[in-house]
């Protein structure tokens, strides 16, 4: 029997599918086998995130099955906020609002040790990308070449649909992308994502054209919850977020 045989499967994403994994708990299971140290390193953040005062799913433990790596976690009940806003589209102001809000929380939070470095691997990826334009990649370097460090806990891929709504309040999921960096990158990241993010190949049609109805709204929204920050520096940010975003190949995101 597979990984994913005899299991319920309660969600999916590119990188991974999670599974209901005995009472209480679920298994977030890698699509591709190893990446130990990642799973270990995505563990790590989202304790630290616990543990500041953040919402977020207790972690159980790393297992392996049928060559799969996964974590085990707290299961937690409710709807992610882009199914929320699919069944109740009125709803999408609430909903980008309670995201920027619980962010800007998670803006606060101390990155524990073993993360990546934000700003090394945004210079890493520009400088060898091969969908960053050529014509760029010299500018895009430049400008942010002397972008400050940072010691925060960077999530990089906060938005509704990684955001549970539970009978106890939202709670903050899949810290896979996990990083040590400026918390301006994280939201720079954000809302990019918001502007140009594509769901996964598997999300409904119904909820795909939501999506790209209701974005700019919900963009706004996540903004007014998140509340103000320096225009100047978030903007320094954006030319290197948007070649990251660029070196990852998603095709329907490079318009």
């Amino acid at each position: 029997m597979s990984a994913a045989e005899g299991r319920e499967r309660l969600g999916s994403g590119r990188a991974a599918e999670v599974f209901a994994h005995g009472p209480g708990r679920i298994i977030k299971l890698l699509r591709e086998p190893g990446h130990e140290d990642a799973l270990e390193r995505e563990a790590a953040a989202q304790a630290a995130a616990r543990v500041a005062g953040v919402a977020a799913p207790e972690v159980i433990g790393v297992e392996t099955i049928d060559g799969r790596s996964g974590i085990v976690m707290e299961r937690i009940d409710g709807l992610d906020g882009l199914t929320a806003i699919d069944r109740k589209p009125w709803r999408v102001w609430a909903v980008g609002r309670e995201v920027g809000k619980l962010h800007r929380q998670l803006s606060d939070v101390v990155a524990p040790p073993g993360l990546r470095s934000l700003i090394e691997v945004v210079r890493e990826r520009v400088k060898n990308s091969s969908h960053v334009p050529e014509s760029a990649r010299t500018r895009v370097l430049d400008a942010i070449g002397d972008l400050p460090d940072g010691a925060q806990l960077c999530h990089m891929d906060f938005h509704p649909g990684n955001v549970i709504e539970s009978p106890n309040g939202p709670v903050v999921i899949d810290f896979a992308g996990a990083m040590r960096g400026h918390a301006l990158a994280d939201h720079a990241r954000s809302l990019i994502v918001f502007e140009a993010g594509e769901p996964a190949d598997d999300t409904p049609r119904r909820e795909r054209a939501l999506i790209a109805v209701g974005r700019g709204l919900a963009r706004r929204a996540y903004k007014s919850g998140y509340g103000p920050v320096d225009t100047a520096a978030l903007q320094r940010w954006m030319p290197g977020i948007i070649a990251w975003r660029l070196d990852e190949g998603i095709a329907e995101e490079r318009p």
